[in-house]
């Protein structure tokens, strides 16, 4: 998995979650 798409994951996560 390239670890530009692991730093997105989180973000993602967060946004829809709301969790930060």
């Amino acid at each position: 998995i390239v670890p530009f798409l692991l730093g997105m994951v989180p973000k993602l996560v967060c946004l829809i979650t709301k969790k930060c």
